[in-house]
């Protein structure tokens, strides 16, 4: 929105509704520092009604009509620009702007939407990359492969693979990885075999210059179901718990 962050609408459960006391502390911390935002985008995943907005509108000193509902939309990202026209947003802004210009003949957000919804065609593409792990580390790269699919009709399923070399056994090693086989094995009840798959860049790097590195799992086996390296980052526990009991027996092995 000019000048400022869009807004958001908490909803709490408990209360069953939506509450702008967040929205209104925003917009008066904003004012503190010399933004008096035009337009408040609200995000949310229920409805505004008429109260809602009227009370944001009071309260953060804009125009009801710059109340902006910005909901989750259903299918695509790229249903959002139509759900703003709805709003009025875009005709908001020309105001603001002082701007004027004629409806177009025809809606292109429209067409790139129907065309995301009901493809003719569907292929699969790799992504190769060294950091195929961080999650928007190749995000321009999806992006426009996905354009590229909407502006053939086509849905693209992206497959993501890491580009990496195997680690190979370091000279010395051994003692260490039969150990952590050894407690791993006691501690899980199964089996921990010792694989070269370099999931996390930063265990490479250090196996590429000669420095033992060790990615002991636990929890969801792979990086995907993992999250790893997000804010939602998944781990079990007990796992955890059992992970680092096995590196302090491993420790006390290599040491004593």
């Amino acid at each position: 929105a000019p000048g400022g962050p869009p807004a958001t609408g908490h909803y709490l459960n408990a209360a069953g509704e939506l509450k702008t006391k967040p929205t209104q502390q925003s917009v008066a911390k904003l004012r503190e520092i010399g933004i008096q935002p035009h337009v408040l985008v609200c995000r949310t995943d229920h409805p505004l009604d008429h109260d809602l907005r009227d009370k944001l509108s009071m309260f953060c000193n804009v125009p009801v009509k710059a109340v902006i509902e910005c909901r989750d939309v259903e299918h695509s990202i790229y249903e959002l620009p139509l759900a703003l026209q709805k709003e009025g947003m875009d005709q908001l802004v020309l105001d603001l702007f002082g701007l004027k210009n004629p409806p177009p003949a025809r809606n292109l957000w429209e067409e790139i939407v129907r065309r995301i919804l009901n493809p003719r065609h569907e292929v699969t593409i790799g992504v190769v990359g060294k950091y195929i792990e961080l999650q928007d580390a190749y995000k321009s790269v999806y992006e426009s492969i996905t354009h590229a699919g909407i502006a053939h009709h086509c849905k693209v399923n992206i497959r993501r693979m890491l580009l990496a070399n195997a680690m190979k056994p370091l000279a010395g090693n051994q003692p260490l990885v039969d150990a952590i086989q050894k407690h791993g094995s006691e501690l899980f009840g199964e089996p921990i075999a010792a694989v070269g798959t370099p999931l996390y860049t930063d265990v490479r790097l250090y196996v590429e210059r000669g420095i033992p590195g060790v990615i002991y799992g636990a929890g969801p086996r792979t990086v995907l179901e993992s999250h790893a390296k997000r804010a939602d980052e998944r781990v079990q526990l007990e796992d955890l718990r059992r992970a680092t009991k096995v590196v302090a027996r491993t420790l006390l092995d290599l040491l004593s």
